[in-house]
């Protein structure tokens, strides 16, 4: 996207609170811009010269001027207080961050596509054949339109957040290159080293990884299974603009999340999935309001029970369902709390970030 300044010159006939700066500029109507400027006095006090930056947050942004209403710019360039005559400042150099388009595709159950920067990166995927436990399609047995025909030419990283079939879907990942870079939990990482993958980071909760200089993925602790091992949830964040998305399927959020909030994107279960005398298997209705309040992210994207999937087998005729994603918004609501609950329709490329207004 360009930029050009209209005018460079800039005259102050008395204090005033703001600047007017001329801007050209092809961002209209984006939920928000970075503009960072080198401003110049050149009268009275000559050839001082600071650089500051101005955040534009909300919709309808004036394409020919911008009001730089940051007092702290007026304080750089020079105490106007005491100002008798005009001062002459000078626009030196603009720059313009646009902000960056994440985008998602949903597949149903816990499979996404996320796209941010310039990496592609699959989340969870099942995306052919049956989703069955334990080779027990009596037991468990779920089937929903296949999608590998879908993706993407190049994908630059598998990610998974579990070992267990719905997370770590093995007819998928036979499938899928296995010289494809994978980022793994530890029992996930078992998986995939069995089918062949030549490429696999596993990742405990605590430690980072870096793919394309460009994303930092870090483990954070996620749903428990059983006494002895944990899964793990995951938070995504672009390095130049620190653009930010968090994932878990199961309902698990860790406090330690409130360090790094506000996160961008949210993606976790709404739902309740519970066996009778067992209790939940995924607890979404009960900690998503949490969740949100420890992240503040600006979209919510439920997770684990969506899309065109049917299921059968005894294990699904015990299961109960509590919430819903209207019941989520209510609660939101209730909370003052601005974070938009989406249901991405599956198989749709939906742009998260950067949206117009």
């Amino acid at each position: 996207m360009a930029s050009t300044l209209i005018q460079q010159t800039l005259v102050l006939e008395r204090p005033m609170p703001y600047l007017t700066v001329g801007v050209k500029h092809s961002g209209e109507n984006l939920s928000h811009i970075i503009f960072n400027l080198t401003i110049r006095m050149l009268h009275p006090q000559p050839l001082i010269s600071s650089s500051v930056e101005y955040l534009h947050f909300g919709c309808n942004l004036p394409k020919q001027s911008l009001v730089l209403e940051d007092p702290r710019l007026l304080k750089e360039v020079g105490d106007l207080g005491s100002a008798t005559r005009p001062y002459l400042l000078k626009l030196i150099k603009l720059k313009i961050n646009y902000p960056t388009f994440m985008h998602l595709t949903y597949f149903g159950a816990n499979s996404w596509l996320l796209e941010l920067g310039q990496q592609k990166i699959l989340i969870d995927p099942w995306l052919v054949d049956s989703l069955v436990f334990g080779n027990l399609p009596w037991f468990f047995k779920g089937d929903k339109p296949a999608a590998l025909d879908s993706l993407p030419e190049q994908i630059d990283l598998i990610l998974l957040s579990q070992g267990l079939e719905d997370h770590a879907h093995k007819p998928t990942l036979q499938q899928l290159d296995k010289t494809i870079p994978v980022v793994a939990s530890i029992s996930a990482t078992q998986v995939v080293e069995q089918l062949g993958y030549t490429q696999v980071t596993s990742l405990p909760p605590g430690e980072t990884f870096i793919l394309g200089n460009q994303i930092e993925i870090r483990a954070m602790v996620g749903a428990p299974l059983g006494p002895l091992q944990v899964e793990n949830s995951y938070l995504l964040k672009q390095l130049d603009n620190g653009t930010s998305l968090y994932y878990e399927p199961h309902g698990y959020p860790p406090d330690e999340l409130k360090n790094y909030a506000p996160v961008d994107v949210v993606i976790s279960p709404v739902l309740n999935l519970e066996l009778p005398l067992l209790g939940p298997i995924i607890q979404g209705n009960t900690t998503a309001l949490q969740l949100a309040q420890l992240a503040q992210p600006q979209v919510f994207l439920p997770t684990a029970a969506g899309g065109d999937v049917q299921y059968a087998g005894i294990l699904n005729s015990l299961l109960r369902t509590s919430g819903s994603v209207e019941e989520l918004r209510s609660q939101l609501a209730k909370q003052n709390l601005s974070t938009q609950v989406i249901e991405p329709p599956p198989g749709e490329r939906q742009q998260m970030l950067g949206v117009r207004c």
